[in-house]
């Protein structure tokens, strides 16, 4: 757990930054910034030496000074084995998000797709600039690479991973974004649509959040309530876990 991700960040970044908040990636730690005006904030300290990770929260009290509680600590081998028990339930859960897109429902239900406004590796760096240390989406470099193909088949010969954001696009006033679409080719050669409705992600969100508690009780000691557990907030056992898209 000695490298860290801020060596894979264009610019030299050393993180990111989104809405008010920021993730930095320091040495042997990584630190959330919760966006409330820099009176709170999470870090995970990887223990490369130690082979603890730990996660505490740090506050900044009325008078200034600063005020540390550990809310989680786990060794690196039962992480491992944390890790390994929760894999099959998050990969199911992550998987049950995508539906088949085809272009006759798109037509139909007047959904528009948008390419270009996620970038791939290959584009961050253009559409992002360094502010503070940390990346910044650059909204006008963003915007001009966004294009709306003229013909939905189009989607069909972007590359294979390629994503692009798709709008319920029935009142042409105001057109909402309903989810994100992507392009695969499948074992027979043939191309492929699949997309992700943003509507979904809460209950599937819920469903994961609840087995990392479970396991994280299990195999590291849990010091006070993890604060991206949603306590009193259970998931939606309706949830519809069927594909959908036409």
């Amino acid at each position: 757990m000695s490298s860290s991700p801020r060596n894979l960040l264009p610019h030299g970044a050393r993180g990111f930054t989104f809405g008010p908040g920021a993730l930095v990636f320091a040495k042997d730690k990584i630190v959330l910034d919760t966006g409330d005006g820099g009176h709170t904030h999470l870090t995970v300290h990887l223990g490369s030496a130690s082979q603890v990770l730990d996660l505490h929260e740090t506050c900044m009290a009325p008078d200034g000074s600063k005020i540390y509680r550990t809310l989680f600590t786990i060794t690196h081998t039962q992480l491992a084995l944390m890790l390994q028990d929760i894999a099959p339930d998050v990969l199911k859960g992550l998987s049950s998000l995508l539906r088949p897109l085809r272009i006759g429902w798109m037509a139909r239900r007047r959904v528009a797709a948008v390419v270009g406004l996620i970038p791939d590796d290959s584009e961050l760096e253009k559409v992002t600039e360094k502010r503070r240390g940390k990346l910044l989406v650059n909204e006008n470099q963003l915007a001009a690479r966004a294009k709306i193909p003229e013909f939905l088949e189009e989607l069909y010969d972007l590359s294979d991973g390629a994503a692009f954001t798709l709008f319920d696009a029935r009142n042409a006033g105001s057109a909402r974004m309903i989810g994100i679409g992507f392009k695969y080719t499948d074992s027979v050669a043939r191309p492929r649509l699949v997309w992700f409705r943003f509507a979904d992600i809460g209950d599937v969100s819920k469903l994961i959040t609840a087995r990392l508690q479970e396991a994280a009780g299990r195999y590291g000691e849990v010091h006070v309530p993890l604060p991206w557990y949603p306590v009193g907030s259970p998931p939606n056992k309706r949830l519809k876990l069927a594909a959908r898209g036409d």
